[in-house]
């Protein structure tokens, strides 16, 4: 079952174009479990009828691009979300845990391979040991892939960080976007009715969950 932690983390990246696969099992002699695989094709864009896309969180796809030129020494295209399809294999903690612990390589290499191979790359060490050092790497012999380490957890401020190893997005950041994309888009109108749009009325559900946040839009 999910943590309400891992719900928020499932929405934000649902609202920034990702498919998502929670809670996917890495088979083997030693079972692991990955908190989330996400896979967000390049120019991805969700509409409402005849409305305006949707906005996304343009401080995550700048800071993937930052930190992907830092990694590479590559000048990468501003335009990352329209030409890159990005994967990410994501850890999710509370508080007093933090995604990816340096004190257990072995289990995040055998992850990552084992991710590699799903996303469809050719799993060769380098990439392997890419994503262990940097968190980010960049597949281009098929295809402009980015693929990253993300890492979401309660911490008390409302940041998206590199830490070095991997992209740090703070729960709380996440849900100030959620109820950002709620306040903008809560109502649209037919007719003589009103109605929410079903994925706005799924994130209302869970922010209900969280502190009754219906009762302040």
């Amino acid at each position: 079952m999910k943590s309400i932690y891992e719900e928020i983390t499932h929405v934000y990246l649902r609202l920034n174009g990702f498919f998502i696969s929670p809670n996917y099992v890495v088979e083997g002699e030693r079972s692991n479990e990955i908190d989330i695989l996400a896979y967000r094709p390049r120019g991805a864009k969700e509409y409402i009828e005849e409305h305006e896309a949707l906005p996304v969180d343009n401080n995550l796809f700048t800071t993937i691009k930052r930190i992907l030129e830092e990694s590479t020494g590559r000048t990468i295209n501003e335009y990352i979300k329209e030409t890159y399809d990005i994967a990410a294999i994501v850890e999710v903690k509370g508080k007093n845990s933090q995604p990816w612990p340096t004190n257990n390589e072995e289990r995040t290499k055998r992850i990552i391979r084992y991710s590699l191979n799903l996303f469809g790359t050719c799993c060769g060490e380098k990439q392997v040991q890419n994503l262990l050092e940097k968190g980010i790497t960049i597949v281009t012999h098929r295809k402009n892939l980015i693929i990253l380490l993300m890492g979401f957890r309660l911490c008390n401020r409302h940041l998206i960080n590199y830490n070095g190893k991997y992209l740090e997005i703070c729960i709380e950041k996440a849900l100030d976007f959620i109820i950002d994309r709620i306040h903008r888009f809560k109502e649209f109108k037919t007719t003589n009715r009103v109605h929410y749009p079903y994925t706005t009325f799924q994130l209302l559900i869970l922010l209900d969950k969280i502190y009754n946040i219906t009762e302040k839009l």
